[in-house]
């Protein structure tokens, strides 16, 4: 959570003027909106990313050092580059200035530029909203989604849309989402189905997707799955030859697991040129000479010329290097170089071996890089400027005049010819599907050309790191389609610096050039909390149980972690993790009440029979007795029957 520091200026009074010095600390951390830029003089912010006709764009910004009466000069262009609003605003003197201006009603929907200076002579920041008319497909991730409340889900949840209509998602929460689409599996659990896939994208961030096949497409967020939402895509019912059309996609999609991807493209690689000046150039530039310098300078039309009939001659003497030969389109006419890569001219000197700088002035005459040519021939020597190179410091669809500035020492007569605008390309397009990564993610790099020269010509690609430091180049052989790829694993020592990366795409030996950049952030451990490591990534927070590792962004995407939470604060996260981790304490133990039950007196059991120790004594008594009576009476009776036997045989006459 951003705290605004209240910090005490410090005045210096001088003659006609009050100077305040901002300090660095309260510059860096006032609470501008999310929608902002700076520079070393200005800080500009305004509330929202996307607006509707009629709407009211609040502008909140900081001047770093303040001038009493120097008032901040803001101007708004439409899409067609018209200017729609110009205001200007006095600073406090703590530095900070606020300022609304109204959308008009007929505004059309598209990218509209704010640009703001710090007085005429400023350096100019400048940021970008867009407009959208109220009826169009928004769906709305509203704030508190990532808090685990399942009454926040995306608003609306379901929506219909004509076949070939764009739905744009606005993350109005304060934290980072997704919008994948998926299908159920099992326990109703979402996983992705790989139709489409936004990546993170962070608070009043947009992501749009269209859609060209009718039918019904669920969707959730893979860093918060409770958030879930459904499009259906209804039939096309008009003519044939005007149903809309998928743009053609990438030769080859990003590949599985590689979660965000910056795809770059390049189309129709023709020549195209704009010559700037007739053949009659020298009226078309003036001479400048700095107050109190000694410098002379003169300039006029010359024959030698290297092509047509005319050139400009240009002849200096500069002991202390303070003179040019400039040209000004004025306020009113500016030039659109934007869709042009080079500035190219010839140029002639005296082999003096000076530096001449060319200067690319823009609409409040400031300059971008400065490109530098040295004088070290006495022929007509073919120069180009490379315009993408500077196209990220000024606006190139701005362009207000064009400067020969002869350095400290140089003397003679210098020649000028041919200078015109130079493209090998009709247009070129550099997208990239989010502007932030992660330590650990895998970009997915491709592009196509159109004009090969060989088979066997490589596309070099360069990645630069913050300090312009080159971290990999890789040379890729474009495919029988003209298309070419490449994964670029945003890890190791190489990738240690946080900060804007740049990637360059070169091919050929006519060097065609598309370029575009990204920012990395690395995870920092900031402290342990309950058990959880909780990591800054970024504005953002995210919180890991220790047992699970640490944190690495793959693992996120894949849900391989038992518990992630994320807060925009560090005291929100703990928040959650209190809740997260409460003991619940176990319920107490219910006693029933004693109830006095009168007795019901038992029925009488019946006797059970006892054998008593006499009883088994006089068994075997009785028992004994009768086998010796028995044994007895066997004898006797043994006895008898012999006498008797004997007093029977006694009578027979044997």
């Amino acid at each position: 959570m951003n705290k605004t520091a209240f910090l005490p200026l410090l005045l210096i009074i001088v003659p006609f003027h009050a100077y305040g010095q901002v300090p660095e600390e309260y510059y860096e951390e006032s609470q501008l909106y999310q929608n902002k830029k700076s520079n070393d003089q200005l800080a500009l912010s305004i509330d929202e990313y996307l607006y509707g006709p009629g709407g009211t764009v609040n502008v909140f910004g900081i001047v770093k050092n303040y001038q009493q009466g120097i008032q901040v000069l803001i101007e708004v262009y439409d899409p067609a580059e018209k200017q729609i609003v110009d205001l200007s605003s006095l600073a406090a003197s703590d530095g900070n200035f606020r300022t609304p201006f109204e959308i008009p009603r007929d505004a059309i929907d598209g990218n509209y530029t704010v640009t703001g200076k710090y007085g005429p002579n400023g350096k100019a920041v400048s940021l970008f909203f867009t407009i959208k008319n109220p009826d169009a497909n928004i769906v709305r991730i509203p704030f508190g989604s990532n808090t685990g409340d399942e009454k926040f889900n995306f608003t609306p949840s379901q929506i219909t849309v004509k076949f070939g209509a764009e739905i744009t998602w606005i993350n109005n929460d304060n934290g980072v989402h997704t919008v994948v689409s998926g299908k159920s599996g099992i326990n109703n659990v979402m996983y992705a189905d790989g139709v489409f896939d936004s990546g993170p994208f962070g608070p009043q961030v947009n992501f749009t997707q269209s859609f060209f096949k009718e039918g019904n497409y669920q969707y959730f967020c893979k860093l918060h799955p409770w958030l879930t939402g459904q499009v259906t895509v209804s039939p096309y019912s008009g003519p044939p030859d005007q149903k809309p059309v998928a743009p053609q996609e990438p030769s080859e999609p990003s590949e599985e697991g590689n979660y965000l991807f910056i795809t770059t493209q390049r189309y129709d690689l023709l020549f195209t040129n704009k010559t700037l000046f007739d053949d009659n150039i020298a009226p078309a530039f003036k001479p400048y000479i700095a107050a109190n310098s000694s410098s002379t300078i003169s300039i006029s039309d010359s024959s030698d010329a290297k092509v047509g009939t005319h050139s400009l001659k240009v002849q200096v003497d500069t002991p202390d290097g303070k003179a040019s030969a400039y040209h000004d389109n004025s306020m009113n006419n500016l030039q659109d170089w934007s869709h042009y890569n080079y500035l190219n001219f010839w140029f002639k000197g005296q082999n003096t071996k000076k530096t001449v700088e060319i200067f690319v002035r823009d609409k409040p005459w400031q300059v971008a890089d400065v490109h530098k040519i040295v004088d070290d021939s006495y022929e007509w020597k073919k120069t180009q400027v490379p315009l993408y190179a500077i196209n990220k410091k000024i606006d190139l669809s701005k362009v207000r005049g064009l400067e020969f500035h002869f350095t400290q020492g140089t003397k003679g007569e210098f020649f000028i010819d041919d200078i015109f605008l130079y493209n090998n390309f009709e247009e070129k397009k550099i997208i990239t599907d989010k502007d932030t990564y992660i330590f650990g993610e895998t970009i997915f790099i491709s592009g196509n050309i159109t004009n090969r020269e060989s088979d066997s010509s490589p596309v070099t690609i360069k990645v630069i790191d913050p300090t312009q430091n080159i971290v990999t180049i890789n040379q890729i052989i474009p495919k029988s389609d003209n298309a070419f790829n490449f994964t670029l694993p945003v890890s190791g020592n190489q990738f240690k610096k946080e900060g804007l990366y740049e990637i360059s795409a070169q091919y050929g030996i006519l060097q065609y050039n598309a370029d575009t950049s990204f920012r990395m952030v690395i995870p920092q451990l900031n402290e342990t909390y309950k058990g959880f490591n909780i990591y800054r990534v970024g504005n953002a927070f995210y919180s890991i149980l220790q047992k699970d590792g640490n944190f690495e962004i793959n693992r996120i995407m894949r849900n391989q972690y038992s518990v992630i939470l994320t807060g925009d604060s560090l005291g929100d996260l703990k928040q959650s993790i209190g809740k997260n981790t409460e003991v619940i304490p176990p319920a107490p133990e219910i006693v029933e009440p004693i109830q006095t039950v009168p007795e019901t007196p038992e029925p009488p059991k019946p006797k059970e029979d006892v054998v008593s120790t006499w009883q088994i004594v006089v068994a075997a008594a009785i028992i004994i007795s009768s086998i010796i009576g028995y044994e007895f009476y066997k004898r006797n009776r043994k006895i008898t029957h012999e006498n008797t036997s004997k007093r029977f045989f006694s009578f027979l006459p044997f």
